[in-house]
């Protein structure tokens, strides 16, 4: 998208090649500065730490050469919210005639007070927080979600000055191979880490309710991703998932999650209510239809005229009602897939583009 916006600009694009490589166009305007980035799929404290040690360096090295390259604007993909408040520091003292962007992810949830468990996410939510009330004027907030980014302005972390908001964009190159509908068992599948955040416990809850089906090669329930240990007192036999501690490789993701039928989305508002999730557009891709909890960001997707699937008040509902999803497999998956055909081209980048031109160019006119 900035590519797009900024067709006769040059970029200086810092990233892992790994990153760079699955990329799809390498136009020539993109230069690339290749970041070291450390390899954290393992829990380890000394790593961590090394890892947020590394990014600190990494933005002054970035905002330097900003600085003497007479570059107009820094965009941060991702960042640790400590990192968000050095460059929130940065940008208020140091370099206020450089435009700066953040995009916002998960890190949004350590602003409900019931995800705050840890020593390390209470600091992390008082970075935050600091960071958003330093109100920088060469500085806003990317939330990739409309529904969330009235939430976040709602509650009042944010005001809407702060922010530039589009939904979630997404390069839907991922065709489908699977025909569901042409025999086997339905497959039931939870994209991404499964953890008690996702309340993917429940997953594990639901396929047990179904043991007599799964036993009956009726349906199956799969992980499509890593199982993280604090799920270990959930785990069953109902469910097929994996046991490495590493991460899936996109290929293998993509693999995988071709064979399901239906994703299986069990977050709440307490910890999804202000995070844009990159599980749902991966549903959205593959096209399989959504089963979910209500819940904002769901918004967006689900039609009124023509939903991709079902949204449910909350999990007692959607574990009586899944059985009628089987039921009538066959009667609607075709429109489920359909509307999922609808839903993707409101989501595409072109679709996104002239909302996200319009806010950036306002942005850089200041």
């Amino acid at each position: 998208m900035l590519i797009d916006t900024f067709e006769n600009e040059s970029i200086h694009f810092w990233i892992d090649r790994k990153h760079f490589s699955k990329f799809p166009d390498k136009p020539k305007q993109v230069s690339i500065v290749d970041v070291d980035v450390i390899n954290t799929e393992i829990a380890n404290k000394w790593k961590w730490f090394l890892k947020l040690i590394s990014e600190l360096w990494y933005i002054i090295k970035i905002f330097f050469f900003a600085s003497k390259g007479n570059v107009r604007l820094i965009y941060f993909c991702s960042l640790s919210p400590l990192g968000t408040y050095a460059v929130t520091l940065f940008s208020y003292i140091l370099f206020k005639r450089i435009r700066v962007i953040i995009t916002l992810h998960s890190e949004l949830g350590l602003l409900k007070e019931e995800n705050k468990k840890k020593i390390v996410e209470r600091v992390y939510a008082k970075l935050l927080l600091a960071a958003f009330r330093k109100q920088v004027r060469n500085l806003k907030f990317l939330i990739l979600n409309e529904e969330v980014a009235n939430s976040v302005t709602n509650e009042k972390f944010l005001n809407e000055r702060q922010i530039i908001s589009i939904d979630h964009p997404y390069i839907f190159e991922v065709i489908p191979e699977k025909s569901p509908i042409d025999g086997g068992p339905i497959v039931f599948g939870h994209l991404g880490v499964a953890k008690l955040s996702k309340r993917s416990h429940l997953f594990f809850k639901l396929a047990e309710s179904m043991k007599e089906e799964i036993e009956l090669g009726i349906v199956k329930f799969i992980v499509v991703g890593r199982v993280l240990a604090e799920m270990m007192p959930f785990l069953n036999n109902y469910v097929e998932y994996s046991t490495s501690n590493k991460l899936l490789d996109r290929d293998e993701y993509i693999k995988q999650a071709r064979d399901i039928d239906y994703s299986v989305f069990l977050y709440d508002d307490k910890s999804y209510g202000f995070t844009s999730s990159g599980a749902i557009m991966d549903a959205l891709a593959f096209e399989k239809p959504i089963l979910s909890i209500q819940l904002g960001i769901f918004n967006t997707i689900f039609g009124k005229d023509c939903p991709p699937g079902y949204v449910y008040n909350n999990f007692e509902e959607m574990n009586i009602s899944i059985r009628s999803v089987i039921d009538m497999h066959k009667a609607n998956y075709t429109t489920f897939r359909s509307c999922m055909t609808t839903t993707k081209e409101r989501l595409t980048v072109s679709a996104q583009l002239p909302s996200f031109k319009k806010q950036l160019r306002a942005f850089l006119s200041l």
